[in-house]
C-alpha cells in the first residue's frame, strides 16, 4: 500500500532551486504518494474555501463546497499500463474484500 499522505512542513513548495517541483514534502518522488497528498490536498483546499467563505459572511445555503474521492475505479484508463490479470485480480479485491 505505500507511504500514507502526509504533506510535512510542505518543504517541496519553498525549494530554491525548483519551488512547486517534485512532492509537497520535499522528499523523493513517489508516485503512489503523489497521487495520496494530492487527494489530501484537494480535501484541505476544500475546508480552506469553506473557512473563508463563512469569514466573509457566505452562508452555507448561497455556496455549497464539497470534496470527493472517486476510491479505486479500475475500470478506467488508470490500470492501462498494467499486467491484465493484476487488474483483474486489484479489481475483484477492491470490490469485493
Amino acid at each position: 500500500v505505500g507511504p500514507g499522505a502526509d504533506l510535512g512542513a510542505f518543504e517541496g513548495l519553498v525549494r530554491a532551486n525548483a519551488p512547486g517541483a517534485g512532492m509537497v514534502d520535499g522528499g523523493d518522488f513517489d508516485p503512489d504518494k503523489m497521487y495520496k497528498d494530492t487527494k489530501l490536498c484537494n480535501i484541505l483546499f476544500t475546508y480552506e474555501l469553506a473557512r473563508r467563505l463563512t469569514a466573509a459572511g457566505i452562508a452555507p445555503s448561497d455556496i455549497s463546497v464539497n470534496t470527493y474521492g472517486p476510491g479505486l475505479i479500475t475500470q478506467s484508463g488508470f490500470f492501462r499500463y498494467q499486467n491484465p490479470l493484476f487488474v483483474g485480480l486489484f479489481d475483484f479485491f477492491a470490490r469485493n474484500v
